[in-house]
């Protein structure tokens, strides 16, 4: 059987309550210092942010070769449950490509997988 390599984008679409904060000292403290601008999740796997006026992250994208269950768990990792708040929507969309959208009282979480 043919093994096959994915590349999953996420991006997170992020609105804190001022009690539970993604920033960039806190992923600082997950995955260390960034390089050139992209921490370093694990080999092959980048998570950028953006950051808006008070230093919370507005938005993190997640990219690399990554199983759906591990790019779950990463965005777990940094977003936690008290950020997130609860779910309130999961579905796929397919367009040409399919998507899955999860949102969540605080956040939106978007990702898309590519094969080959």
């Amino acid at each position: 059987m043919k093994a096959r390599t994915f590349l999953c984008l996420a991006t997170l679409a992020l609105s804190f309550s001022a009690s539970a904060q993604t920033t960039e000292s806190s992923l600082r403290a997950l995955y260390g210092e960034p390089v050139e601008g992209a921490f370093l999740v694990k080999p092959g796997v980048t998570l950028r942010a953006v950051y808006g006026p008070n230093g919370q992250a507005c938005a993190l994208s997640i990219a690399g070769p990554i199983s759906d269950g591990a790019l779950m768990r990463v965005f777990e990792t940094a977003v936690p449950a008290s950020a997130r708040g609860p779910k309130t929507l999961e579905m796929v969309e397919c367009m040409s490509v399919c998507r899955r959208v999860t949102r969540f009282e605080h956040v939106e979480f978007i990702s898309g997988v590519i094969g080959n």
